[in-house]
């Protein structure tokens, strides 16, 4: 018999075999000992599976219980979703196979709930590291950040300003209120929006100012594999991602008004950052559609339109870079 919280974490793994060790090290390494590791693996042809299996006896003899799932592959989203429905602690978390933890993330944020029972979210700082430089983080992940303890973070997570989303822990029991066939849409680009989205709308997040979670930074990652590609790829990518928040408003119990206000401020979130990648790229039509999609909507700001301008004169188009200069040298002059 345990007298802590059973607590879950869900570990999506696809062809692992080169950092899942390292994870594993940081599960065994917790000061917390009720632990249910739950992994999937999502259709792996390497060794992920024996290195998994091998190191069962390791993890029930620091107190952690593992679920071992094998699946065809389903991607990030499919993987957390066969994890959601084999989730049975108190609190659940998630982490891909490739980062890992400092070895108090468990007891530390338990200890949180424990002290704030207002809370059914609560959040960490972490490290951002590069794969192969593990001891030189390049930054933290709050970087930037002026409000880290904001507690009403929807509106954060769904514009992603003044904020990350750190890796979160949650109350089941809350998790359950709001999406009780534990089903979040499939993506094959991750699950943090599928996943927090309704929770920070529902509920106030906690937060530690202590970073106790790496992510580690690799050029193959499934996040990172389109920024090495053609603008096809990187347009694709916003895509999924303009789908998954679209997809993750419609299975949520709001007025109908309110959630096609969040729709176009997600419409308009995108059209900018494909503006900027129409600019970047040198495709014209692109950039011209973006402009006329926010303009319709009423929502072209006039740095959208010195943009779209500086395609077809030479002289906005210096002024546009001169203004993007003095913005960024006011932006370091107010960090300092």
């Amino acid at each position: 018999m345990h007298d802590n919280p059973l607590v879950s974490i869900i570990t999506p793994c696809y062809n692992s075999q080169r950092w899942v060790s390292r994870y594993l090290d940081s599960i065994i390494g917790q000061t917390y000992n009720h632990i249910e590791l739950i992994v999937i693996n999502d259709g792996s042809q390497d060794n992920t599976e024996d290195i998994v299996l091998s190191r069962q006896d390791e993890l029930e003899k620091s107190g952690v219980r593992l679920i071992y799932h094998k699946q065809e592959n389903q991607g990030l989203g499919g993987a957390i979703n066969a994890g959601l429905k084999l989730v049975s602690g108190e609190y659940f978390t998630w982490c891909d196979s490739d980062n890992f933890y400092t070895n108090d993330y468990i007891k530390t944020k338990v200890d949180f709930f424990s002290l704030h029972p207002e809370f059914d979210i609560v959040r960490c700082d972490g490290y951002i590291i590069n794969d192969g430089e593990l001891d030189k983080p390049l930054r933290l992940m709050s970087a930037g950040e002026k409000n880290k303890f904001n507690q009403k973070l929807f509106l954060n997570a769904l514009e992603t300003k003044d904020f990350h989303f750190g890796c979160a822990m949650l109350k089941t029991k809350a998790f359950d209120k709001i999406n009780p066939k534990r089903e979040i849409y499939p993506s094959r680009e991750g699950q943090n929006w599928q996943l927090l989205l309704p929770m920070f709308y529902h509920y106030r997040s906690g937060y530690i100012d202590k970073p106790m979670f790496y992510f580690v930074y690799r050029k193959d990652s499934i996040s990172n594999a389109a920024f090495q590609k053609d603008l096809g790829d990187r347009i694709a990518q916003i895509d999924e991602y303009q789908k998954i928040i679209k997809t993750t408003l419609d299975s949520m119990d709001i007025d109908n008004a309110e959630r096609q206000k969040y729709m176009d401020i997600v419409t308009q979130k995108y059209a900018k950052k494909k503006m900027r990648l129409a600019k970047k790229y040198g495709d014209s039509k692109l950039l011209k559609d973006q402009y006329f999609l926010l303009l319709e909507n009423g929502r072209a700001s006039l740095s959208d339109k010195m943009l779209y301008l500086s395609d077809n004169s030479m002289y906005v188009g210096f002024a546009y870079k001169a203004a993007k200069l003095f913005a960024g040298l006011l932006k370091k002059v107010g960090a300092r």
